[in-house]
């Protein structure tokens, strides 16, 4: 964990947001956005790379880890979204680097067409482009994918998706837990915010974009968005992690530091302390 990260609360409708939290600085702003049926402790890698003056804010989303929604309330992708501008205005954050992973990165593209003037970079690990123009069998597959979740016992999806997210047995491990956390039903709605965060106009987000892939993501169109991100957007710089699957910041989080931090600038002195990394979570 980064040094001085405080952990905090925020009430939100039908929902008490917990998140992590150091002050900045500099005036510079790390924010991490976890994936579906993750929690910020998914960037518990990346967290420990970002210098001591820059400021962090890694969240529980509604409905995941600590930030447990209200008895009754379902997942809405708007009202996360609501939650996050919330977020930044409470802490006063007009502008901030946002990093997301799968569903984290869709949120950050959100959040950048809205309101680009609060982002200054974005790295998306590992997600989809919520406005490439989708293929109709890539509309197909979506369709049959919420269809086979209905029907799969939940053990079963649990286990398909540790085994997607990872090919290391801690990343594996990890993924099943936060996920028997949210549980069926919240899974079920949350796995709906592609089609609330997707826009099927190629619109280009206009801000430098890190583009990290594994490269054992199966998951989804994934691999095949982020492979032909650049060709659109030529603000996109793609690299691609070997021997990583969905969550490559995990599975490999030196190679990604590594990437992250020339990317964001974050300053290329910490060889010691990504071989400490290297170690502890592989």
């Amino acid at each position: 964990m980064a040094q001085d990260v405080e952990t905090r609360a925020m009430q939100r409708p039908a929902c008490r947001i917990h998140y992590l939290y150091r002050g900045s600085a500099s005036g510079r702003w790390a924010v991490f956005l976890h994936g579906a049926g993750a929690d910020s402790q998914s960037f518990a890698p990346q967290l420990r790379a970002v210098p001591a003056d820059v400021g962090i804010l890694a969240w529980d989303a509604r409905g995941h880890g600590r930030s447990q929604l209200a008895a009754g309330t379902p997942f809405r992708y708007e009202d996360m979204v609501d939650d996050l501008y919330a977020l930044l205005d409470e802490h006063h954050i007009p502008e901030a680097d946002f990093l997301g992973q799968s569903m984290g990165g869709n949120l950050a593209q959100t959040v950048t067409r809205r309101s680009p003037e609060r982002v200054s970079r974005l790295v998306l690990i590992d997600c989809t482009d919520n406005y490439r123009r989708l293929w109709p069998n890539e509309k197909l597959g979506l369709a049959l994918s919420k269809a086979t979740l209905k029907v799969w016992p939940w053990w079963w999806t649990v286990a398909v998706t540790a085994a997607a997210c990872g090919i290391n047995p801690k990343t594996q491990v990890y993924t099943a837990k936060t996920m028997h956390n949210l549980g069926k039903r919240h899974f079920l709605e949350v796995m709906n915010y592609w089609s609330d965060a997707h826009v099927d106009d190629n619109h280009r987000l206009g801000r430098p974009t890190l583009l990290v892939l594994g490269t054992l993501d199966m998951t989804g169109n994934i691999a095949y968005a982020m492979t032909t991100w650049p060709l659109k957007d030529p603000m996109a710089k793609l690299v691609v992690v070997p021997w990583a699957a969905h969550m490559s910041n995990r599975d490999q989080p030196w190679l990604v530091n590594r990437s992250i931090r020339k990317f964001l600038q974050w300053g290329e002195d910490r060889a010691d302390a990504d071989a400490a990394e290297a170690g502890r979570e592989g």
